[in-house]
């Protein structure tokens, strides 16, 4: 079999698993949905009654629908193209099926080609519901067995053979090409070399494009050359959408002759006039074909009447006679026919045109926009119909949404433009747009030079652009970053494991919007995004009623949009770290290059950050932005208490984790226990096995240190448990010690630190850590820096240790015995000159190793909490500020916080949380049944 006959059958068998896939689906959910269901998921519209019924082309019934209460139709997912069925609301039969034509707010209109005698405009109870597209799928079906039988020498035959392996042709060399004239002139150097590589090539041409860099404008101007060359191009999109787009381009641009297949997806006047409708409403003939349908109007409504059957079947042959005749001329004399993929097959509306034996009447060039969003198979509908193609797309941001997991990894997913740019030198097929005109050039630099090799360059118009130019008020960095770690904002677990919700990120979107609409913000040039529907539902019941033109939608939602102000709600928190499908990283570089001045990411950095593209968005957020905690925004967050949750929602806290599994009653959301009270729940077999372990890396470390061998690497195998006990065993032991890799890859390793060096021979990433026992003694210049710093700091810390004022005696003690290394610190830098600072840094690093309390030695490198007070490391023992001296602080910040709330919390004076009552009622029957073990236990046991 040769590679066309192998690519074939492969995707046939693709095709009909993501089918039956998509069908399975579909069936189950209206099989064990109600309604009401079926109405949150968005694939059905009940209550519904019939405001229409009309003739449209060849004969088709044109139902409109509206609701039985004339309010807006509910929040739904159909579009144009979409297959339904059409049933009584109380009984859930089957009545009709057909193809939705076009939507609006109120209405949404049905063509349907079977007789239709049982729908009643009477009837006031009628109900939609989304069906599988078998018309899809038949056409994918059919555009691969005619690119199996394609014929050797026919007009499509060589650009079949590049698309499979065979090399690119020569580019055309013509005087005539090196003269053309663009009809854009603002386009800018990136876009004329694409438009000239894609006029140049003879059978196939990428062009690239980046958010924001004008692809679509670019495609439009090679469009217009090619019809001033006077070719015959067919233009293509995956979506309606994109579809809209480029006729509204090239209705811009002043192109004649564009013929728009379909129903357009948005009602803009650029797109309706040139629609297939408005054409043949133009035509000679469509004067009598409105009279014919009419006609038939008329007799349909008597179809009791003798003969009057027999009249509407003859009405309707003459009425598809005249429909294809006027059809035929609108297509032979347009130059630039736009459509979705699905639409342009070759048994629909174009089939007249490509059956025609004249040459002028078939197509020179397809042109495929989006072509990223598009399965192959689908662009085979189209390719088959001229000698050159040109695609354009970005395979670095959405892929085509596939039903099928297995489908999906046996290679549906692979694109066409994916396979070719795999398939061919890149700089033989492919040209790349590098100005974006969109982004601040912080907000873009991340999204560059992750995925576009630091190509991209902001447009002088746009690279400095903040909120601060439209609303005076706000000063705020392009990019904002709030980071949940830490604050129990754990996400909620519910039963569809594809969507997931997180109250405490939803109460900080809305809380930060509020923000940002105080200082003035309009709340129309506002976008929030977030991957998971359920988080979108959640944001939608907080703000939507408020502020209803809000846009609120997941990431597929915002796909070719823009916004001046972008927040992204990342959603997972747990404590497995789990992110699921944000590890797709071409939903994160879309998410985050819709936004124009300002995108603001919330997420738990601790979780997130263990996928390698989103810790590399902390990063550089972290860097080059502002970086908030959500603790800022605690004291607002008593407002959201009263929002009902989802009915999906199992529970407030994530699963326990795979070591916490046995003790399924445990909650993964409680705050941090003493170390004491912890040891109390471990039991002795617990113990015994931490302590064999540590033994075991101990004698490990203990054999490196007296053998001759300077470095030893432990393997990938061990735990981050046992990792950290190897990393207290070698500060025991005064050894370097570094933790490198990533998940699965990360390990350990030691060594024996030198008189010269200290560091590992090679060079670490951002996510290792370094921990070296002793200073260097020789000095590199950029050590210079952080040993002023350091001496700088020592000063500070002396300063700040000589203003305090004198506290009541005993805790003038402490602090007195807590301050002493500070001191000793504070007299060894005044007597140190430059040459001997090594010395002062040796003692810094040390102290910064081990508990700042007076006479204990304990390590705190690994384990230790840092002060929030006098912001010195202290061990677990002594890190309560009344222990080590800063207890008038602490009770400073207790009567702070009373004053402000008016009310006096006892311990930390924090106030405690609500409690959730579902977790109240598990406590309670846990404490029960333990207290009837215990009463049960003190019963005399008889003799």
């Amino acid at each position: 079999m040769n590679s066309v006959s192998l690519f074939v059958s492969k995707h046939l068998k693709l095709i009909e698993d993501e089918h039956n896939e998509e069908l399975n689906e579909k069936t189950k959910c209206r099989d064990q949905f109600s309604t009401s269901e079926l109405l949150k998921k968005g694939i059905c519209i009940n209550k519904l009654r019939i405001i229409n019924l009309k003739t449209g082309l060849y004969g088709r019934y044109i139902i409109t629908f509206t609701s039985t209460s004339n309010n807006a139709l509910a929040s739904h997912c159909f579009t144009a193209g979409d297959i339904l069925g059409v049933y009584h609301n109380k009984d859930r039969e089957l009545i009709v099926s057909g193809v939705v034509t076009s939507i609006t707010e109120a209405n949404i209109s049905v063509a349907i080609d079977e007789n239709c005698d049982t729908l009643s405009q009477d009837e006031t109870n009628y109900c939609l519901i989304k069906l599988s597209n078998d018309v899809t799928y038949r056409r994918l079906k059919n555009a691969l067995n005619i690119l199996n039988r394609y014929p050797t020498n026919n007009r499509a035959s060589n650009l079949i053979a590049v698309l499979f392996g065979k090399t690119l042709s020569e580019p055309l060399c013509t005087p005539r090409l090196e003269e053309i004239k663009f009809v854009n002139k603002q386009l800018n150097d990136s876009q004329r070399e694409s438009v000239m590589f894609a006029l140049r090539q003879k059978e196939v041409a990428i062009i690239h494009g980046p958010p924001g860099t004008g692809k679509t404008t670019t495609l439009v101007e090679y469009v217009v050359q090619e019809i001033l060359r006077n070719l015959r191009v067919l233009v293509c999109a995956p979506s309606n959408v994109a579809v809209d787009n480029l006729v509204e381009k090239l209705v811009e641009n002043n192109v004649k002759n564009v013929l728009r297949l379909g129903h357009p997806a948005r009602a803009l006047p650029s797109s309706q006039k040139v629609s297939l409708d408005a054409v043949l409403a133009a035509s000679d003939d469509y004067r009598l074909i409105d009279d014919i349908r009419r006609e038939i109007d008329g007799l349909r409504k008597n179809t009791g009447a003798f003969g009057v059957r027999t009249e509407i079947k003859q009405l309707i042959k003459e009425l598809k006679r005249r429909e294809k005749k006027a059809l035929s001329e609108s297509l032979f004399k347009s130059k630039a026919i736009v459509s979705t993929l699905t639409t342009a097959a070759s048994d629909g509306v174009l089939k007249n045109l490509l059956r025609s034996d004249c040459p002028e009447n078939q197509f020179d060039v397809v042109v495929i926009d989006e072509c990223s969003q598009a399965i192959e198979a689908s662009c085979w509908i189209v390719l088959t119909f001229a000698p050159k193609c040109v695609l354009a797309g970005d395979h670095k941001q959405l892929p085509p949404t596939i039903v099928s997991e297995k489908a999906a990894k046996e290679g549906l997913e692979v694109t066409l433009m994916e396979r070719l740019l795999d398939l061919h030198p890149q700089e033989n097929i492919m040209r790349m747009l590098t100005i974006q005109y969109r982004m601040n050039e912080k907000i873009m630099q991340w999204s560059s030079s992750r995925f576009y090799d630091d190509k991209l360059v902001a447009h002088e118009s746009n690279a400095n652009s903040t909120l601060s130019d439209i609303v005076g008020s706000v000063n705020i960095s392009p990019i904002l970053l709030i980071d949940t770690t830490g604050c129990f904002m754990y996400e909620l677990e519910v039963d569809d494991e594809h969507s997931k919700g997180n109250e405490g990120e939803a109460n900080l979107v809305t809380l930060y919007i509020q923000s940002l609409i105080d200082l003035g913000v309009d709340s129309s040039t506002i976008g929030v995004i977030t991957p998971y529907n359920l988080q979108v539902e959640m944001i939608r019941n907080r703000l939507s009623e408020k502020y209803p033109n809000l846009e609120i939608k997941s990431v597929d939602g915002f796909q070719g949009r823009e916004k001046e102000v972008i927040i992204l709600s990342l959603v997972r928190s747990n404590d497995r770290r789990e992110v699921g499908f944000l590890s797709e990283y071409r939903r994160i570089n879309v998410a985050v290059t819709r936004a124009k001045r300002h995108v603001a990411i919330i997420c738990d950095s601790e979780t997130v950050c263990h996928d390698s593209n989103l810790n590399s968005l902390v990063e550089y957020a972290s860097a080059v932005g502002e970086v908030r905690s959500a603790h800022e925004y605690e004291s607002k967050m008593k407002q959201f208490d009263d929002f009902a949750r989802p009915e999906q929602v199992k529970c407030k806290t994530a699963k326990p984790t795979k070591r916490n599994r046995d003790n399924t009653n445990r909650t993964t959301v409680k705050p941090s226990k003493t170390t004491a009270e912890h040891k109390q729940q471990i039991s002795e077999d617990e113990l015994k096995r931490r302590e064999n372990i540590k033994q075991k890396y101990l004698k490990i470390v203990s054999n490196f240190v007296n053998s001759v061998d300077t470095r030893y690497s432990f393997p990938k195998n061990l735990s981050s448990f046992e990792r950290r006990f190897v990393h207290e065993i070698s500060e025991q032991f005064d050894l370097c010690h570094v933790s490198k890799g990533e998940n699965k890859d990360r390990i350990i390793e030691i060594w024996k630190p030198t008189d010269c060096e200290c560091t590992p021979q090679s060079t670490c990433s951002s996510t290792e850590e370094v921990v070296t026992p002793k200073p260097c003694i020789s000095l590199e210049e950029d050590e210079i820096d952080e040993k002023l710093s350091i001496k700088k700091e020592a000063e500070n810390i002396s300063k700040t240790s000589q203003k305090k004022t004198k506290p009541k005696q005993k805790v003038k003690a402490m602090k007195e015995n807590g301050n002493v290394k500070v001191k000793n610190l504070s007299e060894q830098l005044k007597t140190t000159d430059e040459e001997n600072i090594d010395e002062l840094i040796a003692t810094v690093k040390k102290m910064d190793s081990v508990c700042s309390f007076e006479n204990c030695k304990s390590k705190v490198s690994v384990l230790g909490l840092n002060c929030q007070f006098c912001k010195r490391r202290f061990c677990l023992s002594h890190s309560m500020p009344e222990i080590h001296g800063c207890g008038d602080d602490v009770r400073a910040l207790a009567r702070s916080v009373a004053r402000k709330e008016g009310k006096l919390y006892p311990g930390t004076g924090v106030p405690t949380k609500k409690c959730d009552s579902v977790r109240h009622a598990q406590l309670q029957r846990l404490l029960n049944k333990k207290v009837d073990e215990l009463s049960d236990k003190r019963k005399p046991k008889r003799k």
